[in-house]
Parts: structure tokens; C-alpha cells; sequence
């Protein structure tokens, strides 16, 4: 009797053939990318935790050292009142508009501290600041008429 020649199997590449999906090479290195990309997120997530850890403890270090300093903790709320001709004091505008924004700050974070109503005033005046540079009144503006 004649046997039948087989012929070597050809090398297997890692394909989607039917066969190859219940390989368990194949099996394995098709979870790696799932083991990789939950790896990536893992580490990103470490590193942003990380930096807002490390943030957290670089504002706590510096509240501590302003409140435990010998200097008087305030802040300043802008111009003194006026006295009016009739002998009562009036508010600034400035001054009216830093309280209420306190006021608004506190009520919608009350853990903020003095510290944080310094900082939040600085920007405040920043902002005044850059306001009064950048702004233009009508009365400043020349027009050119064409001739």
C-alpha cells in the first residue's frame, strides 16, 4: 500500500484564521495590548494624582508658614469710608464691591481662610489693575475724518 505524502505545515502567522483564535499564544498576545493600554492609564492617572497631591501639600506648607508668621493676618478691602457733609460714612465703590465678593467667596466655599481671601484680593486688584490700563473712554478716541 501507498502512504500519502504530507507536506510540512506551513509557519503560522498570527492572523484572524479560525484556527489560530483558540491558540493560546495567539490568546495571549492579544490581551497584551489591553494589559498595556490599562497600564498607561494606570500610570497617568498615578501621575495626575501625584501632581495634585503634591500641589495640596505645597499650598498647605505655604498657608501654614503665612499664618504662622509674625505679621498681623488682614486683609485690605480698598479705600476707607468717606465722611459725607451731613457726618456719615460711605463705602467706597471699590471697597463695597471687595466685600460682597468675600462675602460671595465664603458662602460658596466656607473652608477658605485668610490666606485664601489675600490671594483671591491680589487677583482683584490685578484685575482692577488691568482695567484701568486697558481701558479707553470715549472721550479718548480721536476719529480722523478723510479730507
Amino acid at each position: 500500500m501507498q502512504e500519502v505524502f504530507k507536506a510540512p505545515a506551513a509557519a503560522r502567522s498570527l492572523g484572524t484564521h479560525p484556527v489560530l483564535q483558540n491558540d493560546p499564544l495567539y490568546m495571549q498576545l492579544s490581551g497584551w495590548p489591553l494589559v498595556k493600554g490599562w497600564l498607561r492609564f494606570l500610570a497617568f492617572r498615578l501621575s495626575n494624582t501625584w501632581c495634585i497631591w503634591n500641589g495640596a501639600a505645597r499650598s498647605f506648607a505655604g498657608h501654614i508658614r503665612i499664618q504662622s508668621s509674625k505679621e498681623r493676618l488682614a486683609v485690605d478691602l480698598g479705600p476707607a469710608p468717606v465722611l459725607t457733609p451731613d457726618g456719615s460714612l460711605i463705602d467706597q465703590p471699590g471697597t463695597r464691591a471687595r466685600v460682597a465678593s468675600i462675602e460671595n467667596l465664603s458662602a460658596k466655599y466656607p473652608w477658605i481662610d485668610i490666606v485664601d481671601r489675600r490671594i483671591f484680593l491680589m487677583g482683584f486688584d490685578a484685575g482692577e489693575q488691568t482695567h484701568d490700563r486697558c481701558h479707553v473712554n470715549e472721550t479718548d478716541r480721536q476719529v480722523e475724518l478723510p479730507s
